[in-house]
């Protein structure tokens, strides 16, 4: 007596074969062999064989051939050992005749590059729902449109794509490694946000010492725009760094305090990238001088005429009370000296006969 032993096969996993049904008649021929190495899986010595029921799968009756032209429907498996048919198992896999999917063109997307090496990050996965407008399938992604078409090497981080400007290619489908699939691209486009500076400060005299006083605040973009074109920019102030309190009279605007911080921000009127930058605003003080007593000489040059050569400066110490931080000029009109205009210098000789007023302009520096 000769006693054998045969191994029993156990049935891989076979994949469900999707096809595109594209005349909508819910038929299609099917490649069931297709299946064949999964359901082997490696093993040696195997057969497999494809039923329509699995009571014909368990006994090995009735096994179908490719193509098999077929509607939606459960194809059943039958492994076995070559060496002993009866050695055998049984597994199943859905034949799915499936229509054509009507993809939807997604938007481009835009972002800008905030730390100007080239790159930021996308979402890509907002675009999917899109795509897909609530039919059912797959959806990803490549860096190219071969890659798409081979479905090979898709976008893995599709929630945080880090890339610069290009061209996304996505793979639609019914199911993975589906034969029924569209190709489409999207653009994604890097903008480099705008290069902004810090302007001087903002100075303005407190004429009443209240601490408060009005600004114009476009007179400070020049600086912050520097070499940037003022036609394809707007420039928004606002009173907090959250940037939620926006001044709308930026030609009149009163300080909440002194000195104050504004924040500014530059928006590329064209891809709407934004830079930031700050802004300070102080109100000074008057500078604290003395009234000088009269300047006198002798009329001694040409007596009679009351014309005499002045030092004007030698006033000043006694005007700023020694402060070196304060300017002084000296002129023959009020106008002139409120508009800091044609300034004296000594030795200056008086225009009219005694007396002549001289009027100062004191600046705090």
């Amino acid at each position: 007596i000769e006693i054998m032993f045969s191994t029993v096969p156990v049935a891989g996993m076979a994949d469900d074969i999707f096809l595109c049904d594209n005349d909508n008649d819910g038929f299609e021929n099917f490649d069931l062999e297709s299946r064949t190495a999964q359901i082997i899986n490696g093993q040696l010595d195997m057969a497999v064989t494809y039923h329509e029921f699995e009571v014909f799968a368990n006994v090995g009756a009735d096994p179908q051939a490719s193509p098999y032209f077929s509607s939606n429907r459960t194809i059943w498996a039958r492994i076995y050992n070559i060496n002993n048919p009866e050695c055998f198992d049984v597994t199943s896999f859905e034949l799915i005749p499936a229509g054509q999917l009507e993809p939807n063109q997604p938007p481009d997307l835009k972002a800008c590059d905030n730390d100007t090496d080239g790159e930021t990050y996308f979402d890509l996965d907002v675009q999917t729902a899109i795509i897909l407008g609530g039919q059912t399938g797959v959806v990803t992604y490549y860096e190219s449109e071969t890659l798409a078409e081979d479905r090979k090497g898709w976008i893995l981080d599709t929630d945080a794509y880090l890339t610069g400007t290009k061209t996304v290619w996505v793979r639609v489908e019914i199911a993975p490694g589906s034969d029924c699939y569209e190709i489409l691209s999207f653009e994604i486009n890097v903008s480099v946000q705008p290069e902004v500076f810090i302007a001087d400060d903002i100075l303005v005299c407190d004429d009443d010492n209240d601490g408060f006083a009005v600004f114009d605040l476009t007179q400070a973009e020049p600086e912050i725009l520097c070499s940037l074109n003022p036609m394809d920019y707007t420039v928004s102030y606002y009173e907090d760094a959250g940037l939620t309190i926006a001044i709308v009279n930026t030609t009149g605007y009163v300080n909440l305090s002194n000195p104050q911080t504004l924040f500014v921000v530059v928006e590329d009127i064209s891809n709407g990238c934004q830079g930031q930058t700050t802004l300070e605003l102080q109100v000074n003080l008057p500078p604290q001088i003395n009234a000088p007593t009269p300047l006198e000489l002798c009329d001694v040059n040409n007596p009679g005429d009351e014309m005499e050569a002045f030092d004007l400066e030698s006033k000043t110490f006694e005007i700023t009370g020694g402060d070196p931080n304060i300017i002084i000029t000296y002129h023959e009109t009020q106008a002139d000296a409120d508009a800091g205009t044609n300034p004296l210098s000594s030795p200056y000789v008086n225009q009219v006969p005694q007396p002549q007023t001289i009027y100062i302009r004191a600046v705090g520096a």
